[in-house]
């Protein structure tokens, strides 16, 4: 495996393990609730982001990342939405999903990181490494957004995980 990797390795483990958090013990209701009228509900921005890891996953190689994506209309951009999934569905593509992505990039090799992205993302690095940087930050940026709303609507702080990774230790 390209030592490059190592570190997005990394940050897909733990936006894995911060996107589950914060959907836990959130209702199906409660997931579907705004803010307010200008703000993505939290199950618009689950579905986003499991959308955008299904996404990286194809960008990468993966033929195929989620069934979740194939069922329900993309939620690529800021639209209205009806009836989003069950957050249990959203957590298993999301699962899923990233299975996949993870066994595709570990596969990646030094040329295929430095080849040009087959699609231009919002960086200044036009490589396929640039392109899977900037994807990992972009869930981030929206598990930022989740765990914020969650607090919002009176679920509580999402967890780091930290009593399980000293567990491990």
């Amino acid at each position: 495996m390209d030592p490059r990797l190592d570190g997005l390795l990394r940050i897909l483990e733990l936006n894995t393990r911060l996107f589950e958090s914060c959907l836990e013990g959130i209702s199906d209701e409660a997931a579907r609730r705004k803010p307010n009228p200008e703000s993505n509900s939290v199950a618009f921005l689950a579905c986003h982001l499991v959308d955008a890891r299904a996404y990286l996953a194809r960008l990468i190689g993966a033929e195929r990342a989620t069934d979740l994506h194939d069922s329900i209309p993309t939620y690529l951009a800021v639209v209205e939405h009806q009836d989003e999934p069950p957050v249990s569905q959203v957590v298993s593509a999301w699962s899923t999903a990233g299975k996949l992505l993870r066994t595709r990039l570990v596969s990646l090799r030094a040329e295929d990181l430095t080849a040009p992205s087959p699609e231009t993302v919002t960086t200044n690095d036009p490589t396929l490494f640039g392109a899977i940087a900037f994807l990992l930050h972009h869930e981030a940026y929206h598990i930022g957004q989740i765990a914020f709303a969650r607090k919002y609507f009176g679920v509580g702080s999402m967890g780091y995980g930290h009593k399980a990774l000293l567990a491990k230790s």
